[in-house]
């Protein structure tokens, strides 16, 4: 779950910088990391000694959309507070 959550915040803050459209980033973040996590998993099916299991990639999602989700939103809270301290300045 850790592992996935980095990663989910990582992507949400590199497409921060590169999405206009500022509704989906969050969504685009958490899909890119489960696909990975999914990918991940069916990549053990196929090397010796390590198993593929579905509670693994549901754990990651987890961790992937709670991690997102929690620095999106402290991230959009901190830009609006920003721009209100500039406000009365």
């Amino acid at each position: 779950m850790i592992e996935y959550g980095i990663l989910s915040i990582l992507l949400v803050r590199a497409f921060q910088r590169v999405l206009t459209y500022k509704k989906i980033i969050l969504l685009v973040a958490i899909i890119f990391a489960i696909l990975y996590g999914i990918s991940d998993e069916i990549h053990q099916s196929f090397v010796s000694y390590r198993t593929s299991d579905i509670y693994d990639a549901i754990f990651d999602a987890l961790g992937a959309i709670v991690a997102g989700q929690g620095y999106y939103l402290l991230s959009q809270r901190k830009k609006s507070e920003i721009r209100l301290s500039r406000r009365y300045e």
